[in-house]
């Protein structure tokens, strides 16, 4: 039996070399992530009651603007 907590996971393994291994096969077209929806941050509130909600299925993307 194996108990998962995150705290001790991060003192184990890097998240950071598990974001770039996820960065790499994304960009090698290894791992397609299916995203339902990019939206501006701004809408974030409508976005997460749509996904409470399972309007949608796949990731969110919220995009935010340079400013």
């Amino acid at each position: 039996m194996y108990r998962f907590f995150l705290g001790e996971e991060v003192k184990r393994f890097s998240p950071n070399e598990d974001l770039k291994i996820l960065g790499d096969l994304v960009a090698n077209g290894q791992l397609k992530p299916h995203i339902a929806i990019e939206a501006s941050w701004e809408n974030i509130g409508t976005i997460a009651q749509q996904l409470i909600n399972r309007k949608f299925s796949g990731k969110a993307v919220l995009l935010i603007n340079g400013g």
